[in-house]
């Protein structure tokens, strides 16, 4: 009698996404690896890792392990037993795989020289001649991208306390070398290639058995990111400061010039990192309720990342403008008051003006508890006429060139 074989494409196609996924993610849990992200490559032979100052070439390594699971697994759907099944087979795998980058490491760093001796030496004085001889690339934030090996330096770094000039040394390295990269990487120019393209005449034959397809969901991708930065927007329209600024999406690295004149400041721009849990049980599951709770904890962290950052950046431009006012040994009408004279106001063509004042909750209260004076109270109604008069006489004569 004839046996019939049946086989399930989709079912194995899926279970082959799914065990790249997990693979990946533990490989980016990985301190050290996740400095390099998986490749899905396929060729044999050996690796390049080097070209200069002296070729730098190692066999290609297969990772191999192996483990068992009984089908009840599959048959059962027993995700905890299918779960430790995983990390069985692949665990043992990444610790292999690290094994073999910190060899990597080590060999780069014999052939190129970036080595330093910090034995008998102050960690951070190391630390110091390390990044001084390292090249270093940096993100579109300003942020550096770079690997100190092994991670026990950095555990040593973190427990020995630098010196004020030590720490200037530092900040002056990085500061030196991210201007010296960004302004290479401006002033570079691709010149047209000569080189003429030569068809290729090698018979390649291809397994079709050992390719894999990747699925993905990129309209599904953009949609929650997009719904993640729409309730991110809203929470910032409806703060009773940052919902004052408006807010233009672009995309730069370097500074941001906040003031021209009288003196120019600028500033870095400033990265905001939030870390907030999800799980996929929520998306498998429509957890809408976990799922409002992640957007609403995200939201709130990172408009008070940026509000911090305002009230940062804030009286460093009132520095450069001039607008401050010394209000010590004053009253605090008479302060406001000054403080009305020196503003720059906008008015719309209702006569409302765009003039709002942001104080201390401290200063608030000192508001609250000595009330204005009629002669206070005169006063600055009589600056806020004289300055809509100004205002409206400025723009009725102005002219365009």
């Amino acid at each position: 009698m004839s046996r019939l074989s049946f086989s399930l494409p989709k079912y194995d196609g899926a279970m082959e996404k799914f065990y790249d996924e997990f693979n990946d993610e533990l490989h980016m849990q990985d301190d050290l690896l996740r400095r390099f992200p998986p490749t899905k490559v396929l060729h044999s032979g050996t690796t390049r890792f080097l070209s200069k100052p002296a070729i730098l070439e190692a066999p290609y390594k297969h990772h191999n392990n192996t483990t068992s699971a009984e089908i009840e697994i599959i048959t059962q759907t027993n995700i905890v037993k299918f779960k430790d099944f995983l990390l069985d087979l692949i665990i043992p795998i990444r610790d292999k795989l690290r094994e073999h980058t910190e060899e990597i490491i080590n060999q780069t760093c014999d052939v190129t020289g970036n080595k330093v001796d910090a034995k008998n030496q102050n960690i951070w004085d190391a630390y110091i001649e390390a990044i001084e001889k390292m090249k270093m690339i940096f993100d579109a934030d300003g942020n550096p991208n770079f690997l100190i090996h092994p991670p026990k330096f950095y555990e040593k770094l973190s427990q020995t306390e630098p010196t004020p000039q030590q720490i200037i040394k530092v900040e002056e390295i990085f500061k030196r070398k991210k201007e010296q990269y960004f302004l290479r990487k401006n002033s570079r120019r691709l010149t047209k290639s000569t080189r003429k393209t030569e068809q290729s005449t090698v018979d390649v034959k291809v397994d079709v058995n050992t390719l894999k397809t990747f699925l993905s969901l990129p309209k599904y991708n953009r949609a929650v990111m997009k719904l993640i930065r729409d309730v991110k927007e809203g929470f910032i329209s409806i703060d009773p400061i940052l919902g004052q600024i408006r807010s233009i999406p672009l995309a730069h690295g370097g500074v941001t010039r906040q003031v021209s004149e009288p003196q120019i400041l600028e500033t870095p721009m400033k990265g905001y990192s939030v870390e907030v849990l999800i799980k996929l049980e929520w998306f498998r599951n429509t957890d809408i309720e976990n799922f409002r709770d992640f957007l609403f904890n995200f939201a709130e962290e990172a408009v008070g990342q940026m509000k911090k950052h305002f009230f940062d950046t804030f009286p460093l431009i009132c520095d450069a403008t001039g607008n401050n006012v010394d209000a010590k040994g004053k009253n605090i009408w008479d302060a406001y008051i000054e403080m009305l004279e020196t503003a720059q106001m906008h008015f719309d063509e209702n006569g409302n003006h765009n003039y709002q004042i942001i104080v201390h909750p401290d200063t608030y209260e000192k508001f609250l508890a000595n009330p204005p004076s009629p002669e206070q109270l005169a006063k600055g109604k009589e600056i806020m006429e004289r300055k809509k008069k100004e205002f409206y006489a400025q723009k009725r004569t102005r002219r365009l060139s």
